[in-house]
This record gives structure tokens, C-alpha cells and sequence, in this order.
């Protein structure tokens, strides 16, 4: 009944990603056909020695999530929006390397931590 006689739809308010700058997308796509032509003459192998990295913040409460701030609209209203607001004081910053198996390490970066190339080139030489 409200889909049909109703017109309504069920939707999330919408999250925008950071978008990529020109010259990272140009490396990417440089590098992907090399990356293919390796998983083609070493199969999973080529795959088990990809160590990746990111960093993200971890609070200590969870906001809600997209799917709990989904509402009922009419086809014809504006999609809902939601305001980013801080999640809480207390958050602590990570640095997660995995493979594709699994977490290889969790590193907690010291607070007041600047995390640049340098600091992450230390991390990295003490988990070698």
C-alpha cells in the first residue's frame, strides 16, 4: 500500500565520499592493468603478498548507522539529510594493516600524533 497507492519509498539519507584528485586517478588507473597481468601469472599468490594500510578513528559509542535513519517519504518530497555531528569526545586513531586473510596489526597512534608519511614509515620499519 505505500509504494503502490501511496507513491512512497523507503530511503537513507545520502553519504558523500571524499572524491579522488585527478593524479590518483590516473595512477590507479595506470596501475591496475600491471596489477591484472601479476594476478595473471601468479594467481593467489600474487594476492597473499598484498599488505594494505589505513587509518580510521574508533568512538566510544556508536552513532546511528545509515540504515537506522532510514524513513518513509512520498516520491515527490526532497530525500531526508543528516547533519554531521560529533560522534563523541572520546575517540582513539588506529592504523590497521591487514592482508586479505586477515588483521596483521592494530596500531594505536599516540594522542596529540601527527600521521603523516614519516610517522607511517616508522610504524611500518617496526612491524618489518
Amino acid at each position: 500500500m505505500l509504494t503502490e497507492t501511496l507513491a512512497m519509498s523507503r530511503v537513507s539519507a545520502r553519504w558523500v565520499l571524499r572524491l579522488l584528485m585527478a593524479d590518483q586517478e590516473e595512477n590507479r588507473v595506470k596501475a591496475s592493468p600491471q596489477f591484472l597481468r601479476s594476478y595473471q601469472r601468479e594467481s593467489d599468490a600474487f594476492l597473499d603478498r598484498i599488505i594494505t594500510t589505513d587509518e580510521s578513528c574508533f568512538y566510544y559509542y556508536d552513532p546511528e548507522t545509515k540504515s537506522q535513519s532510514s524513513v518513509w517519504k512520498h516520491t515527490s518530497s526532497p530525500p531526508p539529510k543528516k547533519a554531521c555531528v560529533t560522534k563523541s569526545v572520546g575517540k582513539h586513531m588506529f592504523i590497521l594493516f591487514m592482508d586479505r586473510k586477515m588483521m596483521l596489526l592494530t596500531h594505536a597512534v599516540p594522542k596529540g600524533e601527527t600521521v603523516n608519511a614519516d610517522y607511517y614509515c616508522k610504524v611500518s620499519f617496526n612491524f618489518i
